[in-house]
């Protein structure tokens, strides 16, 4: 909150609708036009018949004869995965399949964390113990080259199925199965794991004449969002379908574990944000605390008296791993030089502690880039090889205004492994390296963070009238469902606000309560989870603005439209009078609001003036909590000061001030006022020059 830019996305206003009435502005269907223009109905038709061709997969041919020729021949058949939620389901997958459908002689394999990710000699060595003579890789092995010669030197053939980008030359594998190929006739090409696993079960089938695959979707769709992939094109219809049938599925072990969630959190439908946060978390713990095998085991339960003791095991760790984030973020927050190995102000925090678990510093590095809005390294201590050297595991999570990936890729020459995407990955060093790393990344990160907006721009995607904050409209969102990533739940901007209330309800003050009358006599309600440390700010704010998502709140039978709240917009919105809002069309509320906008996020060399006096005002040294003083009385004086003392102008004001050098911040966090000899020019704050001007 209080830290963005909020603009309200054109593409997304319905040309053909602004002269309307506010409450006749048709929201679902401008939404569906805007995301997909070409074909907006189609967008909301998520049938089976949207699938892809699985024989369209590259080598799709020789992976279905290989394993029938096992098949026939009694061959032992190795299933090998990954410890994260879409290896696991990927595995299940295709061991359920290849041992009921095909009835083929097949084991399975995970990985534990500590083993690390892939096919390795040791596990190889092991199958090969067993008698396995063919290993299916499932989301690994595109990039295990050498792993995979290995496996020839030892009689045993390989069929890769995998999603992850190929950065080598392909394995000699008997098949490559991977849509990200560059020879590829896939038209999907950001499909997870157990997608693409499902896609050769699905060729199988064919070859074989057996039905029912589609039973097998529920476990793709979790994947899919487990894995945060696209919520485009035949994601969607994975997901949507996949969703549909999870509630009853052919696995005990998923009916067990969903119903435990569903009736935990009172949930009155299953989507993919209940799957992404009470279905995935509990699969992935077992692999972040425990063993991912536990996870495989729950879903291949043949009965729920199986699968119960195995779900609540997981569970605990589920449980132990949030407790376990909670009292870690606490701990640094209280003491962060105990933990900061490079200077708190650089673009890159680097966070270092020998002592904690693998599973958990990605879930950290978010935590902690989310709590500090910077780009986070959480790196723990693994045991090295050869000759004793110390070797570190990193997670890194990027805040978005720089690619964290691309910013580590030139560094590349330090790492044992790295691998990730561009706003998440993770690496290997031996630690004697680190702080080359942290100098390295340091200069990069700075460099690239010069080239980026000093202040971070979010885009709203619809303006969206008082009048529409009703269940019907929270209802029709529905039909652009499943959200995701690549198509975010719609954020909506509302203005007109008459009056705020905010509370803490409950014992627990987990959530922010927010109750909304607008001008024109319309009510609102909305919560808020995540920024629970703006509670006291938000006491104090005059809104001009609301920035949140909409949807249906169920309370004792009573289905009402509820806004999430994801920031609160200050300033003057100059007092309408309620006869002429409601002869406004959405078009002149839509140049209205568009107005009120560049205001709140506008400052002048006026206002930094006055902010400063202000400030020279409280004395020597002051910290953030005497800033929030003056927020205050400018509060209670109202009128023009009021609109200037926003949490987002001081905020910003501040960062011109230290970038000129006119205040000073040392390192406990209070401000303080150096000596100035020489007259500073504004053109050298990068801040002002994103966010100064003068109102025409």
């Amino acid at each position: 909150m209080f830290s963005d830019i909020w603009r309200i996305s054109a593409k997304y206003n319905d040309k053909a609708g602004l002269s309307e009435r506010p409450g006749a502005f048709d929201v679902s269907s401008a939404l569906a036009k805007a995301v997909c223009p070409e074909d907006p109905e189609g967008f909301t038709d998520l049938g089976a018949h949207r699938l892809n061709d699985c024989m369209l997969m590259p080598d799709v041919d020789a992976a279905v004869d290989r394993i029938l020729d096992a098949v026939d021949t009694g061959e032992r058949v190795a299933v090998f995965g990954d410890y994260d939620c879409d290896g696991v389901c990927a595995t299940a997958l295709m061991y359920d399949f290849l041992k009921k459908s095909l009835e083929c002689n097949v084991i399975w394999r995970v990985p534990e964390r500590k083993e690390g990710y892939g096919l390795s000699v040791s596990v190889i060595d092991e199958l090969a113990s067993m008698g396995v003579t063919l290993i299916i890789t499932v989301d690994n092995g595109i990039s295990a080259n050498a792993e995979i010669d290995y496996c020839d030197s030892r009689g045993i053939d390989v069929i890769v199925t995998d999603h992850h980008e190929v950065t080598k030359e392909l394995p000699n594998s008997i098949a490559n199965m991977n849509p990200a190929r560059e020879d590829s006739l896939y038209p999907a090409k950001n499909v997870c794991g157990c997608v693409v696993a499902y896609k050769l079960c699905e060729a199988l089938s064919i070859a074989v004449g057996i039905d029912g695959i589609e039973n097998y979707l529920p476990l793709a769709a979790i994947a899919t969002v487990g894995d945060i992939m696209e919520m485009q094109g035949e994601n969607r219809s994975i997901v949507k379908l996949g969703a549909e049938m999870i509630e009853d599925t052919m696995f005990p072990g998923l009916n067990v574990l969903i119903s435990d969630r569903k009736g935990k959190k009172r949930a009155d439908e299953i989507n993919a944000e209940f799957v992404s946060f009470y279905v995935v978390p509990v699969l992935n713990a077992a692999g972040r605390m425990g063993e991912a095998a536990d996870a495989v085991r729950l879903l291949l339960a043949e009965s729920e008296k199986e699968a119960l003791p195995l779900l609540y095991s997981i569970i605990k760790l589920s449980d132990l791993r949030k407790s376990e984030v909670e009292r870690i973020t606490a701990d640094f927050e209280a003491n962060p030089s105990k933990y900061i190995v490079n200077d708190p102000k650089d673009e890159f925090l680097f966070v270092k502690d020998s002592e904690w678990i693998e599973g958990i510093i990605g879930v950290l590095a978010g935590k902690l880039c989310e709590r500090f809005d910077k780009n986070v390294c959480v790196l723990t201590e693994e045991h090295g090889d050869g000759g004793g050297d110390v070797v570190l595991r990193a997670s890194v999570r990027g805040a978005g205004r720089i690619s964290v990936v691309q910013a580590l890729k030139e560094c590349g020459d330090l790492f044992l492994k790295f691998g990730g995407h561009e706003n998440a990955c993770g690496f290997s060093i031996y630690e004697k390296n680190l702080g080359e790393l942290v100098r390295r990344v340091s200069e990069i990160a700075g460099a690239m963070s010069q080239k980026t907006p000093a202040v971070k721009t979010s885009e709203a995607i619809l303006y969206l009238p008082p009048e529409c904050i009703t269940l019907k409209t929270a209802e029709s969102l529905k039909t652009l469902e499943p959200f995701g990533e690549g198509n975010r739940q719609p954020v909506f901007v509302t203005g007109d606000i008459e009056s705020l209330d905010v509370s803490r309800p409950g014992d627990t003050g987990k959530v922010i309560r927010f109750n909304f009358r607008f001008r024109g006599g319309c009510y609102a309600t909305g919560v808020n989870f995540k920024d629970l440390k703006y509670g006291d700010m938000l006491t104090c704010v005059k809104p001009a603005a609301v920035v949140y998502t909409l949807g249906v709140n169920e309370f004792n039978g009573k289905r009402t439209a509820q806004m999430t709240v994801l920031d609160i917009i200050e300033g003057d919105c100059g007092g309408i009078a309620d006869d002429r809002l409601l002869n406004e069309t959405y078009g002149e509320r839509l140049e209205r609001i568009d107005f009120d906008l560049f205001r709140a996020f506008h400052i002048t060399k006026e206002d930094l003036n006055l902010i400063f006096r202000t400030l020279k005002g409280i004395g020597g040294t002051f910290s953030f909590r005497d800033v929030a003083g003056v927020k205050r009385e400018a509060m209670k004086k109202g009128g023009d000061a009021a609109s200037l003392f926003t949490w987002f102008k001081l905020k910003y004001a501040l960062s011109v001030f230290t970038e000129l050098g006119v205040v000073g911040r040392e390192k406990t966090g209070m401000y303080y006022f150096p000596e100035i000899h020489e007259k500073k020019d504004l053109s050298s704050s990068r801040t002002f020059d994103a966010i100064g001007t003068r109102y025409e």
